[in-house]
């Protein structure tokens, strides 16, 4: 949860009102377990698969640094982490509605774009209203499930290999 606490300094004669952020530890879904190095496309995937990984390799790098930053700060996260994790998801959001998805893997890639969305916007309202993501766990719950399960059910779809990265994240 983030709390921000409005405190009035005394400046001389002057009272100014200071903006603190306080974290309070929250427990997150995923920690890092596994190697988070850019994945290849099997030889013989087809375009939308290709494209997926490029995406997700995009993507990476902004994901585990702040994965790790989350780690560094004792498992706690700020209002910045959160907005990180708002404009990771915009970027990734776009990058994949430019993917012409084959109509095999068409209903799974339109599920897992919903569930990006949905968490997005879970992690937005985190932003938006302090405590809401400590009030809200079950909800917490079910955005990140079925993120990962449309995800699984995405990769699955294009030929795709689990992945071993695992990160920390609101």
């Amino acid at each position: 949860m983030i709390a921000l606490v409005v405190v009035l300094s005394v400046l001389g004669a002057l009272a100014v009102p200071v903006v603190l952020a306080v974290a309070i530890p929250v427990v997150l879904n995923q920690t890092r377990t596994e190697d988070c190095s850019p994945e290849v496309a099997p030889a013989g995937a087809g375009p939308d698969a290709v494209a997926y990984v490029d995406a997700v390799n995009r993507s990476t790098p902004g994901r585990v640094a702040l994965s790790d930053k989350i780690e560094a700060a004792g498992m706690q996260m700020y209002a910045e982490d959160l907005q990180t994790a708002v404009a990771l998801d915009d970027a990734f959001l776009a990058d994949l509605r430019t993917i012409e998805f084959s109509p095999a893997a068409r209903p799974a890639a339109d599920r897992f774009v919903v569930a990006v969305e949905q968490y997005r916007a879970f992690v937005q309202r985190a932003l938006d209203r302090p405590g809401y993501l400590d009030a809200h766990r079950a909800e917490d719950d079910a955005v990140n499930d079925e993120r990962a399960s449309a995800g699984r059910a995405l990769r699955e779809a294009l030929g795709l290999d689990r992945t071993s990265c695992r990160l920390n994240r609101p």
